[in-house]
């Protein structure tokens, strides 16, 4: 998985792509956050590589996850509290200025 560029403001389009994977394959990417208050966020999306072996999160549509269709900031925007988290979290990333860390993977 590459992302690009590898750093951006939280509202900044990032393009996020997979190379090297089976051909015509469904596959699932992951991106993983922890907010200031320790807790963990995570968003999912399912795609299905295209003949290359190749995904790209700005032209291939979700087929199923946390969000459907062609969303490139998608798996920033559906971060929901993994499960097991406290009830009632609000996601706090302070001060602005300072990065936020995200975690985008194939699992």
């Amino acid at each position: 998985m590459t992302a690009s560029p590898v750093r951006a403001l939280i509202d900044d389009k990032i393009s996020i792509r997979g190379h090297f994977l089976p051909p015509r394959c469904p596959v699932t990417v992951c991106a993983q956050m922890q907010s200031d208050d320790g807790d963990l966020w995570e968003a999912f999306a399912h795609f299905n590589t295209n003949s290359d072996g190749t995904v790209n999160l700005t032209r291939d549509p979700s087929v199923g996850g946390s969000y459907l269709g062609c969303e490139p900031m998608g798996l920033l925007w559906g971060l929901q509290p993994a499960p097991g988290a406290r009830e009632g979290l609000r996601a706090m990333f302070h001060p602005v200025r300072d990065p936020a860390r995200a975690r985008c993977c194939n699992c």
